[in-house]
């Protein structure tokens, strides 16, 4: 039997770790989420399939139009849009030339599906740049024109070129307008939730599952599921929907329901890339202990070792994650930000496998060579205690923190800093001084949060429980 006070004191001190992994996922966390969206987002080479003629005439006018400024909001894990551009299976092409076309078409699409997106762009230009251009029927030429825009849309974010490509496929074929690339242009420009009230209502898979990404990145995962268990009759539900499916029952803390949807894609098409990296995210958060409740759609917060299962399945999940990641990290198509995205999800899995701390440790040295101020690595440094010096990353913040008080983050990472050094009394200094930024941004909580932290960790326990 545990006395009350210090039973008092124990729950205390379960509610802060708790608290401290919980507030390291909310989706409106001040800390930024990935940049490229590689999780939920992954449509953009699509099949609009001519049951949208009756609306082509809006088209490619109005895609002009749009707001070229404001870019979507940052939300983890995939919204590859890109897969509904290069779907249209032509099946009323004419000359046996255009057939032929049209079956190369469809293997450039699976090219991308498995991740050789350099390589599908390459033989899109291939066709673009076809001698017998001029004698493809027309529907051909707006669909590869649609597929090159969805490209440059998913890859290099160029609107401009995006809205000439399809502005080009809409003079070409006024008949061939694209829904699925209209609502891609939409999203880059104006971001997820303008293109979802503008979008009209699904007519093939390529547009539901367009739909339910959208809805995804949202965090709206209870739509998701509830327009999944209403989906139209006769729809042919393919692999991309399990994934976005296994992805929301994830968001909801069903992780055995997002293992069974994750397997189904596997089955079906085990080759295609998103696929496999979604697979890789649902095992990591099958090894978080389920008293957590909530998973990680973005990039993984660091989280105490007793959240862990460290049963011999599990590590095997989490090692076969960390492969994924290790391999992504180091693909020649990535970007740079791509391969920081990957490398710190690499990290997450090697730091919460026992046997890899050396490993974790020395990938947390590298990551802070290159950027001595990144939160993710500083926050696993803090939250492993690893044998790595922070001086570099102190100064660094301690001069962001001076120019600009009101970066919240920064500051957040400086308080993490101080505690693991010891120096409580420097953390609750700065809290104080910024209090009024947290409240103002909507964070007082967080603020709060950090301030127990500050204040336990200086011995001020009657303080902290007050």
């Amino acid at each position: 039997h545990v006395p009350l006070e210090q039973a008092n004191i124990l729950r205390f001190a379960f509610d802060i770790a708790t608290a401290h992994y919980k507030w390291r996922l909310e989706p409106n966390d001040i800390r930024p989420a990935n940049p490229d969206r590689q999780l939920t987002n992954d449509f953009h080479i699509t099949r609009d399939e001519n049951s949208s003629r009756s609306t082509s005439k809006q088209g490619s006018s109005q895609l002009s139009n749009s707001n070229t400024t404001s870019q979507p909001s940052n939300i983890p894990v995939g919204l590859d849009l890109m897969f509904g551009v290069l779907n249209s299976k032509l099946e009323h092409l004419s000359s046996a030339l255009s057939q032929e076309r049209a079956k190369r078409l469809e293997e450039f699409r699976e090219l991308y599906r498995e991740g050789n997106s350099k390589r599908a762009y390459a033989c899109l230009n291939t066709l673009r740049q076809d001698p017998d251009w001029d004698v493809f029927d027309k529907p051909l030429q707006a669909q590869i024109l649609q597929a090159l825009a969805g490209y440059v849309l998913s890859t290099e974010q160029n609107l401009e070129r995006a809205r000439t490509l399809a502005d080009q496929a809409y003079a070409i074929d006024p008949e061939s307008h694209n829904t699925v690339l209209t609502t891609l242009l939409v999203y880059y420009s104006e971001g997820p939730e303008a293109a979802l009230n503008q979008m009209a209502p699904p007519f093939n898979v390529d547009s539901f599952n367009l739909q339910l990404a959208l809805l995804l990145e949202l965090r709206r995962s209870d739509e998701v599921i509830a327009r999944l268990d209403a989906a139209i009759d006769g729809l042919e539900l393919d692999a991309e929907t399990d994934r976005i499916h296994a992805l929301a029952l994830l968001d909801k803390g069903d992780i055995v329901g997002a293992q069974v949807k994750i397997q189904q894609a596997c089955y079906k098409k085990p080759t295609w890339k998103k696929i496999q990296i979604a697979a890789a995210v649902i095992n990591y958060n099958s090894v978080l202990s389920p008293i957590l409740s909530r998973y990680s759609l973005d990039l993984p917060r660091p989280i105490d070792w007793s959240f862990i299962l460290q049963d011999a399945e599990s590590l095997q999940k989490l090692r076969n994650s960390a492969s994924v990641f290790q391999r992504l990290a180091s693909e020649s198509e990535q970007n740079e930000s791509q391969r920081h995205y990957w490398q710190e999800w690499y990290l997450a899995c090697l730091a919460n496998d026992p046997e890899r701390q050396v490993e974790a440790r020395n990938l947390c040295q590298t990551l802070l060579a290159q950027d001595p101020t990144n939160p993710h690595i500083i926050a696993w440094v803090t939250t492993r205690n690893y044998d790595i010096d922070l001086t570099a990353s102190q100064h660094a913040l301690e001069a962001l923190v001076v120019s600009s008080q009101k970066d919240l983050e920064q500051i957040l990472c400086l308080v993490e800093i101080y505690l693991s050094l010891h120096e409580a009394r420097k953390a609750l200094q700065l809290l104080d001084r910024a209090k009024e930024q947290f409240d103002e941004a909507g964070y007082s909580e967080v603020w709060l949060f950090w301030h127990i932290q500050s204040l336990l960790s200086q011995g001020e326990l009657e303080t902290a429980l007050d």
